[in-house]
């Protein structure tokens, strides 16, 4: 089984500005510095929008995504994660304004049948998909192929 998930940053740990600093050592003050900031914040609901199918050329094919509502507690989320990377010396991947709206849902759709996936791009959703409870810190490899390096809580 394979849990849904909201990207919210991407960066290089070997773009960090420290060069003093070993990767583990950079990780470890990612974790300590994100387990502080996060305590204030509690789980939030990630809502739905709309489905959205989708090529992604990274992955070479058609997939199904969830467009969410961006939130007051998103926004601040993001920009506690963002600022922490950037107190840890980390650049991130995207931009200071970036917020991200798009969870997969389905990967490897048939090319024939987009013109049924259409039609559900036209509705509204407007429901909860999850509640956002923690932050997963991870080290991804390729596609597939990833490590989960920690795993933070949000407040209770």
């Amino acid at each position: 089984m394979q849990l849904v998930h909201l990207t919210c940053q991407r960066f290089n740990i070997h773009d960090a500005e420290s060069q003093t600093r070993s990767e583990t050592q950079i990780q470890e003050d990612l974790v300590a510095a994100l387990t502080q900031k996060v305590t204030t914040l509690h789980p939030f609901p990630i809502i739905t929008l709309s489905l959205v199918p989708l090529y992604v050329p990274f992955e070479q094919t058609i997939v199904l995504k969830w467009c969410i509502h961006i939130t007051d507690e998103l926004r601040t989320f993001i920009k506690i994660l963002y600022e922490t990377l950037q107190w840890v010396g980390i650049r991130s991947l995207y931009k200071k304004w970036f917020i991200p709206t798009l969870i997969t849902t389905l990967r490897d759709i048939d090319e024939h049948k987009t013109e049924d996936l259409e039609q559900w791009s036209n509705r509204s959703y407007l429901k909860p998909l999850f509640t956002a409870s923690q932050i997963e810190l991870s080290k991804i490899y390729s596609l597939d192929n990833y490590a989960i390096l920690a795993t933070i809580p949000l407040a209770k």
